[in-house]
């Protein structure tokens, strides 16, 4: 859904599944803005935030369902 209205408004959205393919994708493209799941297989969010922020300053939104 939420890419769906990301892309309705003209923003170019690459969404991936799980941690690792986040982390795959991210270190291979530029982005601007990161909306990182806390309760993805593979890698939590947690994990691959650490990741990011071993190198990248980029803006990272955390989204979740957990309370």
């Amino acid at each position: 859904m939420l890419k769906s209205f990301l892309m309705a408004e003209n923003y170019e959205v690459i969404a991936v599944s799980d941690g690792e393919s986040v982390c795959e994708k991210f270190f291979s493209d530029d982005f601007n803005l990161v909306l990182l799941d806390l309760m993805l297989p593979k890698r939590n969010g947690m994990e691959v935030l650490g990741k990011i922020r071993e190198s990248s300053t980029v803006p990272i939104l955390m989204i979740s369902a957990k309370d």
